[in-house]
């Protein structure tokens, strides 16, 4: 059935395919849309919502996909501030809801809530998950996580053990992020920062930013090569095998749990130099990993999208 004026509504942080499909369903279903977008304050009520993206730069992007399929003329977008959104108001002209499995239960309350006020109930139109890579639907959290990108590609099943080349290591020789002079210019830049989560990998690079309070601290035991006295971290330690110039599977999953428990130590018995690169992609967005570049200061990779597919693209070569 066609309905006249569809619709449907979420916070759509970073705008993904189970979003687009969403999108596509409620146009689909009716000649014309009311998208609801949340307001910052209601989004930041949901996991991480500290890093949800700001309500304009959220519409725009569902604005240039609408834009992208020549569905925009059709789209009434606007800003709400719950989960009933206008549909509880007698002006409100919509004949039909479109949700995911998710909302349902949401809808559900809208419809109940219109009851009591003599309102007819509206017919509920469900649009089907979209799953990632492992079968559990793509979701705007899961991305914030750091569990897997907007296409639904799950980072812990993408990525793969890897061993350094000499074309590769030429390459991990520059700086993988922002370089720091000292250690006191990058406490600085930490504490302006307020990471969702805090990575420092080498033991120098542990021992002097300690009190920036890490989250994953990964360690050798080993400062230039020597040996040094392994230090105490945080409530949990898990430890791992890794050879130089290798990513091991283990190392892998150690740092994997490591940034989903609390305060947690991975010590390492061989080498922890690449460790970066899963620290970085198994790491929430707006984290931050650090590390030592030998003889010039410390290295601080802010965590985003981009930086997540960067990592992943060298933990796939072969």
């Amino acid at each position: 059935m066609r309905y006249r004026f569809a619709a449907c509504g979420g916070t759509f942080d970073r705008l993904h395919d189970g979003h687009k499909a969403l999108l596509l369903k409620a146009f689909s279903s009716a000649e014309r849309v009311l998208v609801g977008i949340t307001s910052d304050g209601f989004a930041s009520k949901k996991t991480l919502g500290r890093i949800i993206q700001p309500f304009e730069e959220r519409k725009r992007a569902a604005a240039v996909f609408l834009s992208s399929r020549g569905l925009l003329k059709r789209a009434s977008i606007i800003k709400i501030s719950d989960e009933s959104g206008p549909l509880v108001s007698s002006r409100c002209s919509c004949d039909c809801v479109v949700v995911s499995p998710e909302t349902l239960a949401g809808a559900r309350r809208v419809n109940a809530a219109r009851t009591r006020k003599g309102m007819p109930r509206l017919p509920v139109v469900v649009c089907r998950l979209v799953l990632a890579a492992d079968r559990r639907h793509i979701s705007s959290t899961r991305v914030r996580e750091g569990d897997c990108d907007r296409r639904g590609t799950v980072f812990s099943k993408s990525a793969k053990p890897f061993a350094l080349n000499p074309g590769m290591r030429i390459t991990l020789r520059r700086p993988f992020g922002r370089l720091f002079a000292s250690a006191a210019e990058a406490s600085g830049f930490i504490r302006r920062a307020k990471p969702t989560k805090l990575v420092l990998v080498g033991d120098s690079t542990s021992r002097v930013l300690a009190k920036m309070k890490p989250d994953v601290c990964v360690m050798d035991g080993k400062i230039m090569r020597k040996k040094v006295p392994r230090i105490r971290f945080g409530e949990k330690t898990i430890g791992v095998r890794n050879p130089a110039g290798k990513v091991t599977r283990p190392l892998l999953s150690a740092l994997r749990n490591a940034l989903r428990g609390g305060r947690v130590l991975v010590s390492v018995a061989g080498e922890e130099d690449l460790a970066v690169l899963p620290a970085v992609l198994f790491a929430p967005l707006g984290s931050l990993v650090v590390y030592g570049q030998p003889k010039r200061g410390l290295v601080i990779v802010a965590v985003d999208e981009a930086k997540k597919q960067q990592a992943l693209g060298i933990l796939r070569v072969r």
